[in-house]
C-alpha cells in the first residue's frame, strides 16, 4: 500500500483528491443541468483557474451544456485551490445551488430494502 503525505509547503497546489473526483463524477450530470457558464467562465478566467484559451473553448460551444461538460472536465484537472476557488466562483455568481454540491457532495443514492419473511 502507498500512502501520499501532503506536506503544508505546497498549500493547496496539489491535484484533486478521490473526494473531490467522487463528488465530480457522481454529480456530473446535475452539475451540466444546473450551472451557467456565462458569467462563471468570466470569473474563473479572472482567477486564473482557466487560460485564455480554455475561455475560447469553453465559450465557443453552442450549448450550455456542452460549455459546462468541457468546464468539468478542466476543472478534473486542476489543483485543489482551483477546486475551492470554482466554488467561491460559483457563489459570486448567485449559483450557490451549485456551490453546495461541490463543497459538500450530494448525489443520488440507490437505496434498496431487503424483506425477510
Amino acid at each position: 500500500m502507498c500512502s501520499i503525505e501532503r506536506k503544508s509547503e505546497f498549500g493547496g497546489d496539489w491535484p484533486l483528491t478521490d473526494n473531490e473526483i467522487s463528488i465530480l463524477d457522481t454529480n456530473q450530470e446535475s452539475l451540466v443541468d444546473l450551472m451557467d457558464c456565462s458569467d462563471l467562465v468570466i470569473r474563473l478566467y479572472s482567477a486564473q483557474v482557466i487560460n485564455g484559451r480554455q475561455r475560447e473553448t469553453i465559450s465557443s460551444e453552442p450549448t450550455n451544456h456542452r460549455r459546462n461538460e468541457i468546464l468539468l472536465s478542466i476543472v478534473r484537472r486542476r489543483s485543489i485551490d482551483d477546486f475551492r476557488q470554482v466554488v467561491r466562483c460559483l457563489h459570486e455568481t448567485n449559483q450557490s445551488h451549485v456551490a453546495v454540491i461541490l463543497d459538500k457532495g450530494g448525489g443520488r443514492f440507490n437505496i434498496s430494502c431487503a424483506c425477510i419473511i
